[in-house]
């Protein structure tokens, strides 16, 4: 139970930096959200910035609809190919820590 429940917490937060990579690379609404640090993330996770942004969906083309939702197993499954030492615990971490108006910038 506790693991789903992990599972469903980092699909959350990735969904979120997806949601926000997209906004980022369309140029956003009206009050255009921060980029994803993903040098931060990268640097945290023991990864280039390179590998962590190739783990993450490319947002949609401009009027294509909201970003595409991304498969956590498959984003975190991609996160441990760079990394094998990385846990599921970890990387949610990092990217709870870096989630647009998360817990902490930095």
């Amino acid at each position: 139970m506790v693991k789903k429940v992990k599972v469903v917490s980092t699909i959350a937060v990735a969904a979120v930096l997806c949601a926000t990579v997209a906004q980022a690379n369309m140029g956003g609404g009206g009050g255009k959200p921060p980029a994803p640090e993903f040098g931060k993330m990268a640097k945290d996770l023991g990864l280039s910035e390179d590998q962590v942004k190739s783990c993450f969906p490319k947002p949609a083309a401009q009027g294509n609809g909201p970003p595409e939702r991304p498969d956590m197993s498959k984003v975190s499954s991609c996160l441990k190919k760079g990394n094998a030492k990385l846990t599921d615990g970890q990387i949610e971490k990092v990217l709870k820590k870096y989630e647009p108006n998360g817990p902490s910038r930095g």
